[in-house]
């Protein structure tokens, strides 16, 4: 048995059958080359699925607000109740006619706030930081891949010394 009869069947070891369904769909859809997998690839597949690693770190990657977003274990998956928070911003640039907007979004993670807000407003000056290095890596991977415009900082954001050196911005986003 092999590729996608064989992942089928792993799959149903593990979950309900409607759920080994999603699970297969998801993967057949964001994997590539899948038929070209060997048994012992799917066997890693369903190993961290097993371990209950979220099946967005098994894809790499998530979407967000129509895109397609790289993500890995350095970087927390997007949410829809964070798409919520960006379309509040949307919303609020729009309506007070913000024609530039300076907006600092901290906490980069995969990137996903501070590139779509860029990818709305294109005049928009973004900045965004991070501690995590690996986090900034992915994020700086994504906003290459989607064409946005951020810059994308490695700092601590409760050291005031680094704080007082950042720019005025009109906005201030977070989703930690």
């Amino acid at each position: 048995m092999r590729g996608e009869e064989y992942l089928s069947a792993e799959l149903e070891s593990l979950y309900s059958v409607s759920e080994a369904n999603q699970i297969k769909r998801i993967l057949l859809e964001d994997i590539e080359n899948f038929k070209a997998f060997s048994n012992e690839r799917i066997d890693e597949i369903i190993a961290r699925l097993k371990n209950e690693e979220p099946i967005q770190y098994v894809t790499g990657k998530a979407p967000f607000y129509g895109k397609m977003f790289a993500v890995n274990k350095h970087v927390l998956i997007p949410r829809p109740e964070t798409e919520e928070l960006v379309y509040t911003v949307e919303k609020y640039i729009i309506a007070k006619k913000i024609e530039s907007p300076r907006i600092l979004d901290v906490g980069s993670g995969s990137g996903c706030i501070p590139i779509t807000l860029s990818l709305l407003f294109p005049k928009a000056i973004v900045t965004s930081l991070d501690i995590s290095r690996e986090a900034l890596e992915v994020a700086k991977a994504n906003n290459s891949t989607l064409g946005a415009n951020v810059v994308f900082l490695e700092m601590d954001f409760l050291d005031q010394k680094e704080w007082d050196s950042l720019d005025e911005f009109d906005i201030v986003i977070s989703n930690p």
